[in-house]
């Protein structure tokens, strides 16, 4: 599902910014925490928020 909804944003020409931030909802939030770790050059930007 999570490669689906990836093609429809593209093909629906949705920005890049707007497609990762779907697509990372998919993640648990291991993986979440794993990828925004690897990926901290946003400056802040897209920061983890954990939901009580």
């Amino acid at each position: 599902m999570m490669m689906i909804e990836g093609i429809l944003s593209v093909l629906e020409g949705e920005a890049p910014r707007t497609i990762e931030q779907k697509l990372v909802s998919y993640l648990s939030m291991e993986e979440r925490r794993k990828f925004f770790k690897e990926n901290n050059s946003d400056k802040g930007e897209g920061e983890l928020v954990e939901e009580a």
